[in-house]
């Protein structure tokens, strides 16, 4: 009997906690333009995008601290990679031949 009892106020505790937490988990992750030929203006929005996308995942796990290290390494893997592959096509796009000066 006490060991339910303790158990369900561990339960009543918890969730109390996560409701506390206002922060949802990013559903849609950004698209990633081409940067061998989208526009500058393009460009910029997905990087707002990106870094939009990162700090609503990081305001979540820093709300869901007890997570399983497994999801919250999956979702910091995510995040990681969704900036590496803007990264690169900005990469991209500042190494198109159209972005010289001495053109």
């Amino acid at each position: 009997m006490k060991r339910t009892l303790m158990a369900s106020l561990f339960v009543l505790a918890s969730a109390s906690s996560l409701a506390d937490c206002i922060a949802p988990l990013p559903r849609t992750l950004p698209a990633i333009p081409d940067g061998s030929s989208a526009s500058a203006t393009v460009m910029v929005q997905a990087g707002e995008d990106v870094r939009t996308y990162v700090r609503s995942l990081e305001a979540y796990l820093d709300c869901r601290r007890s997570l399983n290290p497994l999801q919250h390494n999956y979702l910091v893997d995510k995040a990681e990679t969704l900036a590496a592959a803007y990264n690169e096509e900005l990469a991209n796009f500042f190494g198109r031949e159209d972005m010289l000066a001495n053109k």
